[in-house]
C-alpha cells in the first residue's frame, strides 16, 4: 500500500513536483507586457532566474526561487487579498488594448 501522497507529490511517491512562482523576468514577452527594458535588482535575466529555480527543485511544493521575488511576495502577503486583486485588476485594465503582443 502506497499511502497518502505528500503535498507536492503526484500519485507515485517517487515523483515530486515543484510549482515555481516567478514575478517578472526580463524576457521579450515581459518587455512587451510590462514595459520592462532590462534586468534589475528585482527583475532577473532568464539565466539568473533559471539558476535560482534549479537550486530550489524538490525543496517544497510551491516556491518563489529568486530571492528578491521572495521578498516581494512576503510583503504582498501582508496585504489583504482584496487589495492585491484590485491592484492586479487595475494594472490589467490599464494595459488592455495598449499592448501589441504579436512577435
Amino acid at each position: 500500500m502506497l499511502g497518502t501522497p505528500k503535498v507536492g507529490t503526484l500519485m507515485t511517491p517517487k515523483i515530486m513536483s515543484t510549482n515555481h512562482v516567478p514575478l517578472y523576468v526580463s524576457t521579450k514577452m515581459a518587455s512587451k507586457l510590462a514595459s520592462i527594458e532590462k534586468s534589475s535588482f528585482f527583475i532577473p535575466t532568464p539565466e539568473k532566474y533559471a539558476q535560482a529555480a534549479i537550486r530550489r527543485i524538490g525543496y517544497e511544493a510551491r516556491c518563489t526561487p529568486y530571492m528578491t521575488h521572495s521578498i516581494q511576495w512576503f510583503f504582498a502577503s501582508l496585504l489583504p487579498e482584496s487589495i492585491l486583486d484590485s491592484w492586479r485588476l487595475s494594472i490589467g485594465l490599464s494595459r488592455r488594448g495598449k499592448i501589441d503582443i504579436s512577435y
